[in-house]
């Protein structure tokens, strides 16, 4: 599986509410439409495999946990029902 990632940021796009895609050139093209629709440059983003993505690419950021004040890290693209630092994960 292939995602689509903002080289900067490290987020992974999701064109058409798909983050990922069985083929290398499946991902490719989804992004060559998702930057002519949206007026984007193909070369700001790239394409990996997700778990080379999840291992060595994504990066972390530091958040704080909402309920104890505690500062800890986590990668960019953590769902926030999934999150500490977010409301929705303590309302279950």
């Amino acid at each position: 599986m292939f995602v689509i990632y903002d080289k900067q940021t490290t987020r992974i796009l999701k064109p058409n509410k798909a983050d990922q895609f069985k083929t290398q050139s499946a991902a490719q093209r989804q992004l060559n439409k998702y930057c002519e629709n949206n007026n984007s440059n193909p070369l700001d983003y790239a394409i990996a495999d997700y778990s080379t993505f999840t291992d060595t690419i994504e990066k972390s950021v530091e958040r704080t946990n909402i309920m104890t004040g505690e500062k800890y890290m986590e990668k960019v693209n953590t769902p926030p029902y999934m999150s500490p630092a977010c409301e929705s994960y303590w309302q279950m």
